[in-house]
């Protein structure tokens, strides 16, 4: 049975901390996080969203549900939503345009 290989790598104290809260990040142990982001390709190095980037999709997420629920509720003292009478006007426009002839219909 082979055993691992130990080598030795040589970087600044402020490196090497970036490379010990990455690991930590990707749920990985230093060495293993090492070898993982030598053997990927250069556009592929990123493991995991940082945690700024986690929040800041988790906001975007939760934005884009407010507004589709607010486009799939229905509309006060009716029962179309936003997003049927959206669509009416639009497809309304486009048979508009084509009566007018006018280009993008």
């Amino acid at each position: 049975m082979r055993r691992n290989q130990q080598f030795s790598v040589s970087c600044r104290p402020s490196d090497w901390e970036a490379i010990r809260r990455r690991a930590k990040e990707a749920g990985m142990s230093i060495s293993r996080f090492i070898v993982a982001c030598a053997l990927e390709d250069e556009d592929d190095m990123r493991l995991v969203l940082s945690e700024t980037e986690q929040r800041d999709l988790l906001n975007r997420v939760n934005r884009t549900l407010l507004v589709l629920e607010d486009l799939t509720a229905p509309l006060p003292g009716s029962e179309v939503t936003a997003m049927e009478a959206l669509s009416f006007l639009y497809l309304a426009a486009r048979e508009f345009q084509a009566r007018q002839g006018e280009p993008g219909s």
